[in-house]
């Protein structure tokens, strides 16, 4: 039996009253937004009221229409979304300095990497291998910033959010975690794109350095196994709160 520790019954008991809310009847954005912002006061954040509002209208997206136009059953999943990138948001990146923020996200990322198994053999072959994965997980997320539909999405919506710089950064470290560990084939997304990214930079220094004690052939049957375009593309566009851009 899991133990409620203060820490908690917090999250709990918000989250036992998102659930029955939802369950009860529809809810209009304002009464979630409502919600949201008891929950935020509940758990003693140490921003501004102003951030704490930019945080909720970030979490709760853009589109009033398309949540009227929801079930009840997608309303439910969705609120069950926002609590998870809130949680996201409060362990690892709301107080942390700017460099614990990205460090987070890299160990993150890098967690889900080390448990494949053709890379677990590597580290434990390359004493250099925690710089090089690191390297590489760090040139992916910069790919991923410039040129993945839903994270330019996310930044975009994030300046609209708020002009806090500092907010603006953790709001968008947790868009690229949350992204990073959608389910791929049953294997996070991160991993398929740092596979896609290793396969296209194979003469790249850092790439080479990857790759030094790896089989090029045991990364390419991976993909082969792996990788199905048709399910790759649908969970790209299938978000489940889709951002509308303006």
């Amino acid at each position: 039996m899991t133990k409620l520790t203060n820490g908690n019954i917090s999250h709990w008991r918000v989250s036992c009253r998102l659930s029955h809310d939802s369950t009860a009847n529809h809810q209009s954005k304002s009464e979630i937004k409502k919600t949201w912002l008891s929950r935020l006061a509940e758990d003693h954040l140490q921003q501004s009221q102003q951030e704490k509002d930019s945080i909720i209208q970030w979490l709760l997206g853009e589109s009033e229409t398309e949540w009227n136009n929801l079930t009840l059953e997608q309303q439910t999943n969705l609120q069950q979304y926002y609590n998870d990138r809130y949680q996201i948001l409060k362990q690892r990146y709301l107080n942390a300095t700017a460099t614990q923020a990205y460090q987070n996200l890299i160990n993150r990322l890098c967690s889900l990497v080390v448990v494949h198994q053709n890379f677990q053999n590597w580290l434990k072959a390359n004493r250099d291998g925690q710089r090089a994965l690191l390297k590489v997980v760090q040139e992916v997320i910069q790919e991923m910033i410039q040129t993945e539909d839903y994270v330019l999405q996310q930044m975009k919506w994030i300046a609209q959010c708020t002009i806090d710089q500092s907010l603006r950064d953790r709001l968008l470290l947790v868009s690229i975690e949350e992204y990073s560990l959608r389910s791929v084939e049953n294997q996070p997304l991160f991993l398929h794109r740092l596979l896609n990214y290793v396969r296209r930079n194979t003469r790249q220094k850092s790439v080479l350095m990857l790759l030094e004690p790896l089989m090029l052939e045991d990364v390419n049957q991976t993909l082969s196994e792996n990788q199905d375009v048709h399910q790759f593309s649908k969970v790209m566009v299938e978000v489940r709160y889709r951002v509308i851009s303006a």
